[in-house]
């Protein structure tokens, strides 16, 4: 997890200017194959979830999450199978 500690007002603006840069390359990987699966946006805090693959499997698994102080960034590559993301999704939802 990448975590921005806030020691001092002069740091605010490295510390937009890093999670600005990686919040535009998280944008970006649509246009390098990956389909968006969540887009949320609540309370200041941005969430994005992204898969690329296909039907039969998922190469790759990208959970990015923003707030105001934190920004946490996950990737996951392999060989996953759909049905297996949609069973975690099932299960963290009730």
């Amino acid at each position: 997890m990448l975590k921005l500690h806030r020691k001092s007002q002069p740091n605010d603006a490295h510390h937009k200017r890093l999670k600005d840069n990686l919040y535009n390359r998280i944008s970006k990987l649509e246009s390098q194959g990956y389909e968006p699966m969540v887009k949320a946006n609540e309370d200041g805090e941005k969430v994005r979830i992204f898969i690329k693959g296909n039907e039969k499997e998922v190469q790759s698994l990208v959970v990015f999450a923003m707030e105001k102080e934190e920004c946490s960034l996950i990737n996951i590559v392999g060989h996953i199978n759909p049905a297996n993301i949609d069973d975690i999704v099932k299960s963290q939802t009730k």
